[in-house]
């Protein structure tokens, strides 16, 4: 299946194409061989991916054609271009929030004061690589903000796998259902406490560890802004029921929004749903099969209409 839109493919070009990456330059740096830079000057802790070893003090290109990048420095110059001199955005299943650093970055080229970016991550070792992000690159605590726990259509409690090594493993998954009763979620999931470590359990027929979370529905991150320009999602096939749950409140308050897809079934709910509420499809990749075999993550990119 092709790129599917839902408006004449001349109109999307003039809203969201590579042309958006004219009004950017790249930056050079100074390289540290603890960091890899992007094409604007932020800069990642080679600790936070492993297949960064040995790649220390390299800038990455101006990405062309890369459908992550595009939404979100569209989203900025969006902002820019509104005159509210503000900038805020979301990164649910954030890692160490590579998304919102690219927000940040854009935003901070464009000459926008007031940013703020906030990243949604649920295992505990990535929110803290979020922590170190910020630092890294200079955002103060009223710029970025950092959240420990899931997204989810209700807010709750969600028990989430601690991660071995965390700059490898990616793509975990809540485990069980997200409940609001502690004591009924861990009974029914049959979690034991581990001794000495407050707030972590082993289940049976499940290894490894587990970290009773917070969940978070999308109203609650996004607070009191009036405006949130691009929410990134990637958290690991909740992504339709938790926008199904939001849009209401996203056709108030959100800008546009960059999804990656985990199902077929996935991609299908968000083509039925968005357009009912007046969002436009600019992006439709379903996802694609690697040399493996495994299916990589989809792509969709919508804009809500109401902000154009």
């Amino acid at each position: 299946m092709s790129d599917t839109l839902d408006t004449p493919t001349a109109e999307i070009p003039d809203l969201m194409s590579d042309k958006v990456l004219d009004r950017f330059r790249d930056v050079p740096c100074n390289p540290d061989s603890a960091f890899i830079y992007d094409f604007m000057g932020q800069r990642s802790h080679v600790d936070f991916n492993g297949h960064w070893t040995g790649k220390g003090g390299t800038q990455k290109p101006m990405p062309v054609g890369n459908w992550e990048w595009i939404p979100v420095l569209w989203a900025a110059t969006a902002a820019k271009d509104s005159g509210r001199d503000r900038f805020t955005m979301l990164e649910c299943g954030a890692g160490w929030g590579p998304w919102i650093m690219a927000g940040y970055g854009a935003a901070r080229q464009l000459g926008i004061s007031q940013i703020a970016i906030v990243g949604v991550e649920a295992e505990r070792q990535k929110y803290e690589f979020i922590l170190r992000h910020f630092a890294d690159n200079g955002v103060t605590t009223d710029q970025g903000r950092a959240v420990h726990g899931i997204v989810a259509a209700d807010t709750g409690i969600a028990l989430f796998p601690v991660a071995t090594d965390p700059s490898l493993q990616w793509g975990l998954k809540t485990l069980g259902v997200v409940g609001t009763d502690r004591a009924k979620l861990l009974d029914d999931i049959r979690a034991k406490p581990v001794p000495g470590r407050s707030g972590f359990y082993t289940v049976a027929k499940y290894p490894g560890e587990y970290n009773l979370v917070d969940a978070y529905s999308l109203p609650d991150l996004m607070g009191d802004h009036d405006l949130i320009d691009m929410i990134h999602f990637d958290i690991q096939g909740a992504e339709g029921e938790v926008i199904a749950a939001a849009i209401d409140e996203m056709n108030r308050r959100v800008r546009g929004i960059f999804v990656g897809t985990h199902s077929g079934e996935i991609e299908a709910l968000l083509r039925a749903l968005m357009p009912g509420h007046d969002w436009l499809c600019v992006k439709d990749k379903p996802q694609p099969r690697g040399p493996d075999g495994v299916l990589r993550d989809g792509t969709q990119v919508w804009l809500n209409r109401r902000f154009l």
